[in-house]
């Protein structure tokens, strides 16, 4: 096997950069090594062909196409997300380490409660004591609970088993070019919008009753999908 340092010192000898002293160093070193040697001839006859062909040049046109094609690629991101997208997707450095940091002190700033919390239990809170009375057995009874709170459980877990796709919109956010650091920062926004948009819904319920508020809330996710399809048609 041939060192990597003698096939570096044999590019600089064809190249022709190559000192005395790593020249001489190569001399010694192919004769002691014939597989290396045999390795040089090779290469510096496929050298000297090429070497030997007319020099081409390339068309006017090739590196000015090139440069297109490379910021078409690189806008192509932006172009598939939008505004959005553009706005989550920085290409600089400064805006990432800003994004790491705000991601880094939004969960700095969710703990601190947590930990103020578990300190006030430790310290200054004291169970009072009191009686112990005789163990009765617990027990579930579905007695007292009318249909329409079974109903309320079905809904319930289907908004549930619906929301679970939230996670899939940081997948496609990733894919639209957003950064890692900018990611916890996409999801806390996204619980800013749903607790924003609770006490207006509220409101709304009350307003115009509980069936067509769940009924337009059903019909907007239909709405975003085929606005999407009438996007995609017009684009292709």
């Amino acid at each position: 096997m041939i060192e990597p340092t003698y096939i570096e010192l044999m590019n600089m000898e064809l190249d022709g950069t190559a000192t005395e002293s790593q020249r001489s160093q190569l001399r010694r070193y192919l004769e002691g090594h014939p597989e290396a040697a045999t390795y040089y001839d090779e290469l510096a006859r496929v050298v000297r062909r090429l070497n030997a062909e007319p020099q081409v040049e390339p068309p006017a046109q090739l590196h000015p196409r090139i440069m297109a094609a490379v910021d078409r690629a690189e806008r192509e991101p932006l172009r598939a997300g939008g505004w959005f997208a553009s706005l989550l997707a920085p290409s600089g450095r400064t805006f990432a380490t800003f994004g790491m940091g705000l991601a880094a002190g939004v969960f700095l700033l969710a703990a601190v409660p947590a930990a103020l919390a578990v300190i006030t239990l430790l310290a200054g809170v004291r169970e009072a004591p009191h009686p112990v009375r005789a163990a009765t057995r617990a027990g579930l009874s579905r007695g007292g609970l009318d249909r329409a709170f079974w109903r309320y459980l079905g809904v319930l877990l289907l908004f549930t088993l619906g929301n679970s796709t939230d996670a899939l919109l940081i997948l496609r956010a990733s894919d639209l070019g957003v950064t890692a650091a900018l990611v916890p920062v996409l999801w806390a926004m996204l619980h800013v919008v749903k607790s924003a948009s609770s006490t207006p819904g509220g409101v709304l319920s009350d307003r115009l009753g509980r069936r067509p508020t769940l009924a337009r809330a059903l019909r907007a996710p239909v709405s975003s999908v085929d606005v999407a399809r009438v996007r995609a048609t017009l684009e292709t």
